[in-house]
């Protein structure tokens, strides 16, 4: 967790500890793993190309820091008190009421009061000194830092939290359900996949794997950046250019990723322009300064923009290309319909409804995935909601507990539940419904 956070003398444990190493190892608790890259920051003096950037996005994200003074800046280098301490473990981790600690250096109409109860109660602090103070704006040490970590992540429970892995076609990520076949990350980074295997598909190639979309053949990405795809490859959906990605997706004949300049490249069939990179420019001339995901569906793909905009292209004869206005933070190419998340965590789906697909229900959710002609959404407390066709029981078979994160394939679909195991329904003709056993995700 340390690494690149070290001092030049070691560890420092009685050094204070910053805003920014708080938030790197905030979120490698949280999360157990680095977020991706980032090409914007929210805040002013948020340096982008710093390798903290994408921590403090991701703290942001999580809801755990709104900034410092007006919340334009974060104050990177500037020392964490003890009473922002207290405030951010509040916020990234369910801790319990308790009564007033009785710190005699605590008002009781102090901002953190509250805060500093929860932790108290949650035997994550006992004061400094003898136990009757609790010294609020003295600096956190990075030793203190590091048990307050330790304590909140054994002892509390961490606050639902928005899922930054793209779970099906958008983009890649830990599980995906194919056409007829599935596959899933491990926790040590290899790949496995289960189901129909008439053209290799589940002949997974060895090496590790940060990021997996699967339609009729599988794409990967490596940890060195580089793309591998496995299964079948007719029109050379499987055949990936050289070079970085930072995201890949596999869709029916044609595969997309994003290359580090947010430039979208696509490859295999065209028939119906679905791999051109679609025009900067949108009927409204509002440019698009790039892409920071991209989803390969049917016969069209859509991409996000760096300003949250949907772009689609590629077929549109049942309008899963006519892009919708407003603000997402993600997308999904399915069959021959399209989905959205937008800001507001609502899910907006357009294109082909012959089966009822884009009836998305209400409520709030933090990823969606759309399929073959049915779609799944994550909500925010953990359960899946899926919609569309039901002729295979993919609708109505989900199994009960929370996720993490869900796959819309073609007439099945798949989970990560929040044991980090796999759970499948659905169509199971070939097995790919049968999940593995064994530990999965980041």
């Amino acid at each position: 967790m340390f690494g690149d956070t070290l001092c030049d003398g070691g560890f420092c444990p009685e050094d204070p500890i910053d805003r920014k190493t708080m938030a790197v190892w905030t979120v490698r608790v949280l999360d157990g793993r680095d977020p991706p890259a980032t090409t914007r920051a929210r805040f002013d003096d948020v340096d982008v190309t710093s390798f903290y950037a994408p921590f403090i996005e991701r703290m942001a994200e999580l809801g755990v820091t709104g900034g410092c003074g007006d919340g334009s800046g974060f104050c990177p280098d500037r020392n964490v008190t003890r009473a922002q301490m207290a405030v951010f473990l509040s916020r990234a981790y369910t801790l319990p009421e308790g009564p007033d600690p009785m710190f005699s250096d605590i008002p009781d109409n102090a901002w953190y009061a509250r805060e500093v109860a929860k932790l108290a109660a949650s035997g994550i602090t006992a004061g400094c000194g003898d136990g009757t103070k609790f010294c609020p704006s003295q600096d956190t040490t990075r030793a203190q830092m590091a048990t307050f970590l330790y304590r909140a992540e054994t002892w509390g429970v961490p606050e639902a939290r928005p899922v930054t892995l793209n779970p099906s076609m958008e983009g890649g990520g830990v599980i995906t359900a194919g056409a007829f076949h599935s596959c899933a990350i491990r926790t040590d980074k290899t790949v496995t996949c289960w189901g129909h295997n008439d053209e290799g598909q589940t002949n997974v190639p060895g090496g590790p794997f940060t990021a997996i979309s699967s339609y009729l053949h599988t794409c990967g990405l490596r940890i060195d950046q580089t793309v591998t795809c496995w299964g079948s490859n007719i029109f050379g959906k499987a055949d990936p250019p050289g070079g970085a990605f930072t995201s890949v997706s596999a869709g029916f004949a044609h595969s997309c990723g994003i290359w580090p300049s947010q430039t979208v490249h696509c490859w295999g069939s065209n028939l119906f322009g679905q791999t051109p990179s679609p025009d900067i420019a949108d009927p409204w001339e509002h440019i698009f300064e790039g892409f920071t995901a991209v989803s390969a569906g049917g016969s069209h793909s859509c991409g996000l923009t760096a300003d949250d905009m949907v772009a689609c292209w590629g077929s549109n004869a049942d309008g899963q290309s006519e892009s919708p206005v407003g603000s997402f933070t993600a997308v999904s190419a399915g069959g021959s319909h399209s989905c959205g998340l937008r800001t507001d965590q609502t899910i907006t789906c357009w294109g082909d409804d012959t089966h009822g697909q884009l009836s998305a229900p209400v409520g709030l959710f933090m990823t969606v995935s759309a399929g073959g002609a049915h779609s799944c959404g994550l909500r925010t407390d953990r359960t899946v909601s899926c919609w569309g066709w039901n002729d295979h029981g993919q609708l109505n078979n989900i199994p009960a507990g929370g996720f993490i994160a869900v796959s819309a394939g073609n007439i099945h679909s798949c989970g990560l539940s929040s044991d980090n195991t796999i759970a499948c329904w659905g169509d199971n003709t070939y097995g790919q419904s049968n999940a593995p056993t064994g530990q999965f995700g980041p």
